[in-house]
């Protein structure tokens, strides 16, 4: 997104932060931009399990995951974490994704059945995003270190989440117009985007890695 009064260097800074916090689901206010830092996150807490309505899913669950997923370790989610997922996101995760293996041997439908069976949500029509149909033709250059840099997650090591130079005062907010938009092929729930100069670095779930240029997507 960018103004069409901003400067150069504005229009990279903004296009930059404003694609990033689009990519990770954060709304900035104008206030934010200059002052906001994110408190700890609190705790996720068990939910109530929706009783079991498919015994065949439910019995693929206790013979392929419920030994990891029942008694979760270190960055295994419990079951309740998985029920807060979208459906799309679980199938994707059995069949291209890090539990491939686990779910090998199962039919497309017990696939489907059983990402309804743990999230009681129906998964919409598959949609395949072309992520080549604006490929680069060449290569990108160097990389300029000394530009607009936001690392992911927090920017500092105290995880401040403050652009101190965002490039934008609070009254450019409302004259930021899209200037491009990139169908992300998957859940974003991998990470958060990287901005190093005029690069856009995003991730899916299945473990790709995209470079995206900030001016032109």
């Amino acid at each position: 997104m960018v103004s069409n009064v901003m400067k150069p260097r504005t229009r990279i800074l903004g296009v930059g932060l404003f694609c990033a916090a689009i990519l990770s689901g954060l709304i900035l206010s104008g206030a934010s931009l200059s002052s906001a830092r994110c408190g700890v996150l609190p705790e996720a807490t068990e939910e109530q399990q929706p009783a079991p309505t498919d015994p065949a899913s439910a019995q693929i669950y206790l013979q392929r995951c419920a030994m990891c997923h029942e008694n979760p370790q270190d960055r295994v989610p419990p079951r309740f974490l998985i029920a807060r997922r979208s459906a799309e996101d679980v199938i994707q995760t059995l069949t291209t994704g890090s539990m491939k293996q686990q779910s090998s041997g199962l039919t497309a439908d017990q696939i489907r059945a059983l990402a309804v069976y743990l999230t009681g949500k129906q998964p919409g029509a598959p949609v395949q995003a072309n992520v080549d149909a604006n490929r680069c033709q060449g290569s990108g250059g160097p990389i300029n270190l000394n530009g607009p840099q936001w690392n992911g997650w927090g920017r500092d090591l105290e995880n401040s989440r403050y652009q101190p130079k965002p490039g934008l005062k609070a009254e450019d907010v409302p004259r930021l117009k899209v200037k491009w938009a990139w169908a992300h092929p998957g859940p974003m729930a991998t990470g958060q985007p990287t901005i190093i100069g005029d690069r856009l670095y995003v991730t899916t779930e299945v473990g790709q890695i995209f470079c995206l240029n900030a001016q032109t997507g």
